[in-house]
Parts: structure tokens; C-alpha cells; sequence
């Protein structure tokens, strides 16, 4: 786990939970997909295993290419289904 610590010694002001997000479900590759079956195909397809990780907490996800967004829609989902207060999203490119 990686830990950020605020200025004032206050604890964490980030955490590195790599694990926190999981896909459940063995999707077929998204590339290639019009955007209405890559929403359908990646359905409820993660989960958060241990909600006390995110329960309350404002989380980002970050993805390394975008498309649709289908994906970080998805992850966002599950991840507010575990109790995160905000999600936000961060794609390190757009294809």
C-alpha cells in the first residue's frame, strides 16, 4: 500500500488500494465493440470484495485508454455499490 500523509501528520490524504476494485466476470475484449455492447458486455462485471476499503471514502480510478467509458462507468458502479461517497475517473488516454 502506498500512503500520501498530509502536511499537518494527520494521517493518509491518499491510498494506493490496487486491489479494492476486481473484476468478477471474464468479459469478452472490448475493443472493437460499438459502444451500446461494450456497456452490455462489461454489466456488472466488478465488484468491491472488502467494502471497509472504500466505505465513505472518495476513490479515483485510473484507466490507461478510454473509448466509451463503459469500463470506468462499470467501475465507478461498483464501486459506489460498496459505499464510496464520490468517485472520480482518470483515463491516461483516449482512443
Amino acid at each position: 500500500m502506498l500512503a500520501l500523509r498530509s502536511l499537518g501528520g494527520e494521517g493518509p490524504v491518499l491510498e494506493y488500494k490496487p486491489n479494492a476494485l476486481t473484476r468478477t466476470i471474464n468479459t469478452k475484449t472490448q475493443q472493437g465493440l460499438p459502444r451500446a455492447e461494450r456497456l452490455k458486455n462489461i454489466k456488472n462485471s466488478m465488484r468491491v470484495f472488502d467494502a471497509e476499503i472504500v466505505r465513505g471514502r472518495v476513490c479515483i480510478v485510473v484507466d490507461d485508454v478510454t473509448t466509451t467509458g463503459a469500463t470506468l462507468a462499470e467501475a465507478k458502479r461498483a464501486l459506489r455499490a460498496a459505499g464510496a461517497r464520490a468517485v472520480h475517473t482518470v483515463a491516461l488516454a483516449r482512443s
